[in-house]
């Protein structure tokens, strides 16, 4: 048994391609099953006291690697660009926790999509990025998805969307300050002081509409930020084993399981139109992630 345990550890070690995959897709799928938790969690508890709950139970999951590292990453001379990340941050995530209220799962992932093509706008305009021809379509592919899905001018566009859709956008600004933290900070500084602003941010809010949760709803609490927590770290495992260009493909995974998730927990069904869209809007958003190989796009 040892033998056949340590013959596996062998293999898993040998083969970096087959891990990035394998957590990337359990990324993809601890992400969305935290996002089908907060929908599910929402009809009880509300917005801003399960952001302090996601905030909070992801943090104590976390605690463990903090300490390995002596908290030496709390030492920052940039806090207050920290601060300012967990300021875009918090306002995203309540943003995205409310818009999960108001939508179905998977409608929301799809539109979740944008977020990386409003990094790509915000890293030309604010970073000096050169807008290359792909990107441009990238930005061109993605917005016509968002059309697909809205359908202005024959459906009303609905509230639930909007918010979803400026939630990407605060956490595009976000993503953007922590291109301009990588490098400075080390991972554990960006991590944990990132959960330590949003731990300050949102208990505020949350006292405002508290409602003690009972026992089984404070488990569930605890499941949504431990899930989180899983999802943070399965990601970096992923990127730590695999090119991200390998890797992005798989991230359009996360709309199969809102699908899957929003079907047989939720009873939601996707129409066709958020396939169409969605899949338009992942493509805008892989083809924004690909390395460029030449300059001329």
């Amino acid at each position: 048994m040892v033998g056949l345990f340590g013959l596996a550890r062998q293999r898993w070690d040998s083969a970096p391609g087959v891990r990035g995959v394998l957590y990337m897709l359990l990324y993809t799928f601890a992400s969305t099953g935290m996002h089908g938790l907060v929908r599910y969690l929402s009809v009880d508890v509300p917005t801003f006291e399960l952001v302090f709950f996601r905030n909070l139970f992801g943090f104590l999951c976390l605690l463990p690697w903090l300490i390995r590292s002596g908290f030496v990453g709390f030492r920052s001379a940039r806090l207050w660009v920290h601060g300012l990340r967990g300021l875009l941050g918090i306002a995203g995530i309540t943003s995205w926790f409310y818009g999960l209220s108001l939508l179905p799962l998977a409608e929301a992932t799809a539109l979740n999509f944008t977020a990386t093509i409003f990094t790509t706008l915000g890293a030309a305009l604010f970073l000096g990025e050169t807008m290359y021809a792909r990107r441009w379509l990238a930005v061109a592919v993605g917005f016509g998805g968002v059309l697909v899905m809205l359908r202005p001018g024959i459906e009303s566009i609905s509230f639930g969307a909007i918010v979803v859709i400026v939630s990407a956008l605060l956490w595009s600004g976000s993503l953007l300050v922590l291109k301009r933290l990588a490098g400075a900070d080390s991972p554990v500084t960006i991590v944990g002081t990132l959960y330590v602003f949003l731990i300050l941010f949102s208990i505020g809010p949350a006292l405002y509409v508290w409602r003690t949760p009972d026992a089984i709803t404070l488990v569930w609490l605890a499941v949504m930020g431990a899930v989180s927590a899983v999802s943070h770290l399965t990601l970096a495992k992923a990127f730590e084993a695999a090119e991200a260009g390998k890797l992005m493909p798989l991230d359009f995974t996360r709309l199969v399981w809102a699908a899957l998730i929003g079907w047989l927990a939720l009873a939601e069904i996707p129409d066709l139109w958020t396939w169409i869209g969605g899949t338009l809007i992942f493509l805008g958003s892989m083809l924004t992630s690909m390395r460029e190989r030449s300059k001329t796009g």
